[in-house]
């Protein structure tokens, strides 16, 4: 018999810092990164480039607000993982990834990646969750699961998403998850401050500040929001304590 262990890969672009890679891309590339392996990106005054997920991999970084107007002066040292609002794409031989701690970027569906299926997203900064590409025909994204994430919006409006959890995120827009082929999502404990548009999902004990609220078999149920277009035994911020 054989054994084999995941291998950890430390990418780290700062001039005079000797890491296994400078860029994700280079490390994606690699023969000698493979399946299951660990990818550490960094703390960087420099924004790495962005990069298609092509295999299944752990992808680290740091963490947000880490630095600047939004961060706890005094409580945190270093730099984030930036993408300076760049591209992860993900494609469907990417399906099984985790991505942790990264920050300022958008992830975008590739050619192929939508059925890309188990990916997990926690604790990053997202600019958006969208197409990069154009949709491919009958295929599926399923059991994604976004968590704990700072996010500008969710939009996939002509993707087919099933057993997706949206959870305990901050969303500054708006959610489009409205595909009539949609099946059983759960969107629970998030606060979103933009438009909901969904199909087939269920919502609850969201804190919701837009006021456009469009759904089509979605169970709502314990939501609160600032306008009157929730259903009943729902909550209104309006009325709140």
């Amino acid at each position: 018999c054989f054994q084999s262990n995941a291998k950890v890969w430390r990418i780290n672009n700062t001039p005079g810092v000797v890491a296994d890679f400078t860029n994700c891309a280079t490390a994606l590339a690699s023969s000698s990164v493979v399946n299951d392996d660990t990818l550490y990106i960094e703390g960087s005054a420099t924004s790495y480039a962005g990069f298609t997920l092509d295999k299944r991999l752990v992808i680290i970084g740091t963490g947000y607000f880490i630095s600047g107007s939004d961060s706890n002066p005094g409580l945190q040292v270093g730099n984030s993982s930036s993408f300076g609002s760049g591209y992860i794409i993900f494609d469907s031989t990417g399906s099984g990834s985790t991505l942790i701690g990264l920050d300022n970027f958008t992830f975008g569906v590739g050619q192929t990646g939508s059925a890309a299926d188990n990916i997990t997203i926690t604790r990053c900064r997202m600019n958006s969750i969208s197409a990069y590409y154009g949709n491919v025909a009958n295929t599926i994204m399923a059991g994604f699961k976004i968590n704990k994430c700072y996010i500008s919006d969710i939009s996939l409006n002509t993707y087919t998403l099933t057993n997706w959890e949206v959870t305990n995120n901050i969303l500054t827009g708006g959610i489009t998850m409205n595909s009539a082929q949609n099946i059983n999502n759960l969107i629970r404990n998030n606060v979103i401050r933009g438009q909901m548009n969904l199909y087939s999902a269920y919502f609850s004990n969201n804190i919701i500040t837009g006021t456009t609220f469009t759904t089509v078999n979605v169970t709502v149920k314990n939501n609160i929001s600032n306008g009157s277009n929730l259903p009943v035994g729902n909550g209104n911020l309006n009325n709140q304590a």
